[in-house]
């Protein structure tokens, strides 16, 4: 080792022997430098990452609350967070609050939770059924609809919140119930086979619409002035004595409403399906989307929010909507980059995508698991089967391929004069083949091997070649110059299994999928402090003292040659790849199309 490695090492070893040493949240003290400024990211595409938004509200454009399965996510005018909510909940359906007051939501089995000013606490529930909905007159004035809808006994409870605690006032059997709301003077409940219910303070009234498709969601300007949404593109109307349809000029099924008055409603439906009531008749509203919306908040001054499946949300004003966040029915896996341009490859429920930055797009037999190139005209994907592509600037063309083996990860290698010399594919049941000459070949590697599922492979150069797999704890290393095929199985002090391998030169980094990262310089694999316990999925170096990683949560990492700190990715999704070079646009990609720039 020379003695620039031996001192790495020594301040790596120093850096672990502190827990937390050089933390963002450090105080500024003498020989305690202020910390570095924030690194933020932009996105660029993609929704955010979190399924469907089942749930939107707010107080204001700078203001707003998503609900989605696994959490609630805050939007602060810029970009959207999560927000702390207890562990190991069932999936949430609803979010509500007043104008003034702690917000609410709630979901299956009965989950009900209140903000307390700083995270998210459950309350005592009166019942073990699945809340789907959740509103109120204010903060001590709240009512929710609870159903079975995991059983063939339908039954649909009202609950009531009077600022103390929830009490369940009201049930119905025979069928389930999908959303309230809440007016001076009376409750509306609507529920399925066209079944509407109102509750005035003393009396659970049963209406009958005569209609037999499910009511999904309903608002309501006063007592005497309501609207449901459902099935098949129905709309009534209440006006104090019955339900009546009114003519929405469409047959997909709606499954959101709001309004900010009986002359400005929206309604939200499947395919991205928008429409608006101006008081005298409904019709569409360009969205910008296909993908289906499950929620709407009409907040005031005529603008509003919607969500929907894969994370997309959207936002409008007089009707007129345009994307913030366009979720995609397909996890980006990979990305790789040259100045501002990249190209992402992914999978989806169809097979294989790529995308590229001026938004063209190919689709592709299989998935696609890895990306690498030496410039526009030589670009290479992997993935399902030893699929291999090449795209030479303007399309894309299979390649022959040694293997059968699903392919999940890829690296290029360029010759000292800075053109084509080798790149190293690797995937499940220990394949890892390399091109060279124009062609692809096998590589033979130790015993012991042959079951490891790589996900993951960078070479530093000819002689320093490394494969993780997501099977494991120990790497497969190439360290010899003259390509004997001397490849050896090295263990490694990770205590779960890694999942990325990057670096710089000879400055190699590893991570696990417990967030463990280690850095190995010639002189073993050393422990570096994270600041995560989360899966970290790709590695990608600039330089030796800038280097990036990215994974779930939305996680991006950076290393300054001192310490791993976090980045504000403004992601709440996961990350599975990140790419760029020094003095150029830095790249992550995840979940839901998602595409985020930093831009040097």
């Amino acid at each position: 080792m020379d003695g620039r490695g031996a001192r790495r090492v020594l301040v790596l070893l120093l850096l672990a022997a502190v827990t937390g040493a050089g933390c963002a949240d450090d105080p500024v003290t003498p020989g305690n430098p202020p910390p570095p400024a924030p690194i933020a990211w932009s996105q660029l595409r993609g929704g955010l990452g979190v399924g469907e938004i089942r749930s939107v509200w707010g107080t204001s454009p700078q203001n707003l609350l998503a609900a989605h399965a696994a959490g609630i996510l805050r939007y602060d005018g810029s970009a959207w967070r999560p927000d702390p909510v207890p562990p190991s909940l069932p999936a949430l359906n609803a979010v509500w609050g007043a104008q003034s007051g702690a917000p609410f939501a709630a979901g299956d089995e009965g989950t009900l939770l209140r903000y307390n000013g700083a995270s998210w606490v459950e309350m005592t529930s009166p019942t073990a059924y699945d809340i789907g909905d959740v509103h109120g007159r204010s903060a001590s004035d709240v009512f929710a609809v609870a159903s079975t809808r995991s059983t063939p006994d339908d039954v649909v409870e009202l609950l009531h919140f009077d600022g103390i605690g929830w009490a369940s006032i009201a049930s119905r059997s025979g069928v389930d119930g999908n959303a309230v709301f809440a007016v001076p003077g009376m409750v509306f409940v609507v529920c399925d086979a066209g079944l509407a219910l109102r509750h005035d303070g003393a009396t659970l009234h049963e209406d009958d619409t005569l209609v037999a498709e499910n009511l999904l969601d309903v608002w309501a300007a006063s007592a005497t002035d309501a609207y449901a949404v459902g099935e098949s593109g129905r709309i009534l109307r209440w006006d104090g004595v019955a339900w009546s349809p009114m003519t929405s000029g469409v047959t997909t099924r709606l499954r959101a409403v709001s309004g900010a008055s009986s002359s400005d409603i929206t309604a939200v439906g499947d395919g991205g399906l928008i429409l608006h009531y101006d008081g005298v008749g409904w019709s569409s509203t360009p969205g910008g989307t296909t993908a289906s919306l499950a929620a709407a908040w009409m907040l005031p001054f005529q603008r509003s929010v919607a969500g929907g499946e894969f994370g997309t949300v959207l936002f409008g004003s007089n009707a007129q909507w345009a994307p913030r966040n366009l979720g995609q029915p397909f996890t980006f896996e990979a990305v790789w980059s040259t100045s501002d341009y990249y190209m992402a490859v992914g999978t989806g429920p169809d097979g294989g995508v790529a995308r590229d930055r001026d938004g063209f797009g190919w689709t592709f037999p299989g998935g696609l698991h890895a990306i690498s190139g030496f410039g526009l005209g030589y670009v290479a994907a992997a993935g399902d089967d030893g699929a291999i592509y090449r795209f030479d600037g303007g399309d894309w063309a299979p390649e022959a391929s040694p293997t059968a083996s699903t392919l999940r990860g890829m690296t290029a290698l360029v010759s000292r004069f800075g053109e084509p010399f080798r790149i190293y594919a690797a995937g499940d049941n220990g394949a890892l083949i390399v091109w060279k000459g124009g062609g692809w070949t096998t590589a033979t590697l130790p015993a012991g091997a042959e079951g490891l599922q790589f996900v993951d492979v960078w070479a530093a150069a000819i002689d320093d070649v490394f494969a993780v797999a997501s099977n494991s704890t120990s790497i497969v290393r190439y360290d010899d110059p003259y390509e004997l095929g001397d490849w050896t199985l090295e263990v490694t002090p990770a205590t779960s299994h890694l999942l990325a391998v990057g670096g710089w030169r000879a400055d190699v980094y590893i991570a696990s999928e417990a967030g463990e990262i280690f850095f190995n310089n010639g002189g073993g694999w050393q422990p570096v402090p994270s600041p995560v316990t989360t899966p970290i999925r790709d590695i990608r170096a600039l330089s030796e003292t800038s280097i990036f990683a990215a994974g779930d949560g939305g996680v991006i990492l950076h290393f300054n040659g001192s310490a791993w700190r976090k980045t504000d990715s403004g992601f709440p999704g996961n990350l599975t790849g990140v790419w760029g070079a020094e003095g150029r646009s830095m790249f992550a990609v995840g979940v839901e199309g998602a595409v985020l720039v930093l831009q040097d």
